[in-house]
């Protein structure tokens, strides 16, 4: 789909691939976002914005994503 600039932690900047849609399903919970293309041997990561749109927490301790618990069945938006 065209490319965006990668930056690391010691400050080096890498050109890669993004491409999409594609869909991302965890628990009931699905949305449909675009992607970065690392290296073969990358590990891959989910960022904010997906964790935003399906409103899921990180619960450290158990080492897993949660829906949080005021939205149980379906994301919870705040529009003002």
């Amino acid at each position: 789909r065209g490319k965006s600039v990668v930056s690391f932690a010691d400050d080096r900047k890498v050109e890669w691939e993004t491409a999409g849609p594609v869909t991302v399903r965890i628990g009931n919970r699905t949305g449909v976002f675009e992607c970065l293309v690392g290296p073969p041997t990358c590990e891959p990561l989910l960022g904010q914005i997906p964790l935003e749109r399906l409103d899921l927490l990180v619960d450290p301790l158990q080492r897993q994503l949660v829906v949080r618990p005021e939205s149980p069945i379906y994301p919870l938006y705040s529009v003002k």
